[in-house]
């Protein structure tokens, strides 16, 4: 978390592809097979590479009214995973 004097530089983020997300595989037990996944997203704060966790994170987005732009970079990273996987 950020203190309050060191603000999340929630803009940078977004704009310089400091998001890691990575995605984790949904199985069905039953059907014994792959059935999704779930986007586990966080922020990297710039040269220190130090994680931001995703509270944090969009707190920050909320706070600087960029909550809608983190969204969508996050349905971008996603469909960008659909497509280089060709997931139906």
């Amino acid at each position: 978390m950020f203190s309050e004097t060191e603000a999340c530089p929630i803009e940078k983020i977004i704009e310089g592809d400091s998001i890691l997300t990575l995605f984790q595989p949904l199985v069905s037990v039953r059907k014994k097979r792959v059935i999704g996944h779930e986007a586990l997203s966080r922020g990297i704060f710039g040269s220190s590479g130090n994680i931001i966790m995703p509270r944090a994170l969009f707190e920050a987005a909320q706070a600087a009214g960029s909550v809608l732009d983190l969204d969508r970079e996050q349905y971008v990273l996603c469909v960008d995973f659909k497509h280089d996987r060709d997931i139906a």
